[in-house]
């Protein structure tokens, strides 16, 4: 197998920004992840990728950019940011490749383009759940949660205060499911909790600004984020639900490149750097001990 020269430039993206709908992140000053330092590229990984992309710089990465402190628009510079953009750059780094991001509004769309491999991977704060198994495969890399929050001046504080009230969530997540569960075993009908569903986590965070909705949904990374931002505006209700693992998706006929991402970031937890992100980021409650394929439950 061919092996492709080392790379002298990779894609290098951190730092904290603003998004238009969610205001400053903080992705702690921490999009601290200084990419000054390029990934160094291992022969050894490299020499694990598929033939068919022994001539390649770059692979195409399906990802969202609505979801901080995974992934947004760094507002100063106009680039993706987030602790999944510096996840993949150090994976594909270590593979002689650097990212190629093909951003797109919602996850139903990224699965499709990973299963017709109009991408090749997908990273993006994706649940690796039974479902979307039946069409993806997934490196688990951190793990995540369904936490429901609203204002600090809310009466809501227990899941039995959310019977008969409206939440709002991002309709392409599995956050429709989880809630509709939790309204029939807390209130004895799943559609006793009344779901408002949109397209991100920001315009869900939108409706409960606007006192449209009574509570939202985010995971607890994203929670973390918004609450950092705006300190003593809002609190959680109840514990976080359904946790869950966040995985890296590839179609199914693309077993070699899986295997060889999965090395690659193996290493990463192999010699700290997997740890060191996840700090940088604050995500310290999502840690893995090693990532895994396909062992999300839901």
């Amino acid at each position: 197998m061919k092996l492709r020269k080392k790379l002298t430039s990779l894609l290098a993206m951190g730092g904290v920004a603003c998004l238009a709908l969610v205001g400053c992140s903080s992705g702690s000053d921490a999009a601290k992840t200084d990419a000054a330092a390029a990934p160094e590229v291992h022969e050894d990984l490299v020499a694990m990728l598929p033939d068919k992309y022994a001539d390649a710089t770059s692979l195409k990465v399906g990802i969202t950019s609505t979801y901080p402190p995974m992934e947004y628009i760094d507002e100063a510079t106009n680039e993706l940011a987030g602790f999944d953009v510096d996840i993949i750059t150090e994976i594909l780094g270590r593979l002689g490749l650097e990212p190629e991001f093909d951003i797109m509004p919602k996850y139903d769309q990224i699965i499709n383009a990973v299963d017709t491999e109009r991408v090749d991977l997908s990273l993006t704060a994706m649940s690796d759940t039974p479902e979307r198994r039946e069409k993806l495969d997934f490196i688990d890399y951190i793990s995540s949660g369904t936490m429901i929050y609203t204002t600090a001046d809310s009466d809501l504080a227990e899941f039995e205060d959310l019977c008969g009230k409206s939440v709002a969530l991002a309709q392409s997540t599995n956050y429709p499911e989880h809630i509709e569960q939790l309204a029939e075993e807390v209130c004895g009908s799943k559609d006793s909790i009344e779901i408002i569903g949109l397209d991100t986590t920001a315009t869900a965070k939108l409706q409960l600004d606007q006192q449209r909705a009574d509570a939202a949904v985010a995971s607890p990374e994203s929670y973390a984020d918004m609450a950092n931002r705006q300190p003593d505006t809002l609190k959680p209700v109840g514990e976080v639900i359904q946790p869950t693992l966040y995985g890296i998706g590839f179609s199914k006929d693309n077993v070699e490149l899986r295997e060889a991402i999965l090395a690659s970031l193996q290493s990463m937890f192999d010699d700290g750097t997997y740890e060191q992100i996840v700090n940088d980021w604050g995500l310290e409650a999502g840690l893995l001990e090693e990532p895994t394929v396909n062992k999300g439950e839901g």
